[in-house]
């Protein structure tokens, strides 16, 4: 239990800080290319986490301490759109990948072709935003890319198609990886990575340590977000 606690800490608290940190770069620049990485990333965090645990909650958990990490830009005179709708994002985004691994779970030839899990995930939890913008008053409606036919196109068919890419090559990269464990550990013991090996064996072992660890990163993911 403890470690499954601690994998969701860490992952929740990398999720947001990479969010605080990507964020402030990526606005910083001129073109809007932030749509381009943040579902993939989020997606990878899940994936993680699930594979640490084998729980498919905690991919919930993770999303919503990055989520909650979010909402420290409540303590600045920001847009309230722009504090509730990244975290309700990030909190969809969990919903539809714990679907997604839950479908898998009980059916695991639901997903035979790798792509079609890629595309489902990066076009429901956009088809969940669509209906909570429905749900929000008008101004939300206004700066949403509901608001016309081309922001809307966008963000539902380019972006799900682009994340989807991403997500699926990964996918695949992963599993040529996972095939290929011998000839991994075999090249990992030629390069002579064995103190590394040893500092993963010694936090993996050591509870506290791990714990530890994790609140460390989340405490830094919360000053970082409240600093941007």
């Amino acid at each position: 239990m403890g470690k499954k606690i601690s994998a969701v800490i860490f992952w929740g608290a990398v999720w947001g800080l990479v969010e605080a940190t990507l964020g402030y770069v990526l606005h910083s620049l001129s073109l809007s290319v932030g749509w381009f990485f943040w579902f993939p990333l989020a997606y990878f965090f899940m994936d993680r986490v699930y594979k640490q645990t084998g729980s498919s909650i905690s991919v919930l958990c993770t999303a919503a301490i990055a989520a909650i990490i979010k909402l420290v830009d409540f303590l600045f005179p920001v847009r309230i759109d722009m504090v509730i709708n990244p975290a309700v994002s990030i909190l969809l985004e969990g919903l539809v990948v714990f679907a997604a691994i839950k479908i898998s779970e009980h059916k695991q030839d639901f997903y035979r072709f790798r792509y079609l899990e890629a595309l489902t995930v990066s076009v429901g939890w956009r088809v969940l935003y669509i209906l909570y913008i429905f749900l929000m008053p008008a101004f939300y409606f206004n700066l949403s890319p509901l608001r016309a036919i081309n922001p809307f196109m966008k963000f539902f068919l380019l972006e799900s198609v682009m994340n989807s890419l991403i997500i699926y090559a990964y996918l695949k990269i992963t599993e040529r990886i996972n095939n290929r464990n011998e000839n991994v550990e075999q090249i990992v013991e030629q390069v002579d990575n064995r103190i590394f090996k040893r500092l993963i064996a010694y936090i993996d072992t050591h509870i506290a340590l791990r714990i530890s660890l994790s609140f460390s990163v989340l405490v830094l993911a919360f000053y970082v977000q409240w600093v941007f």
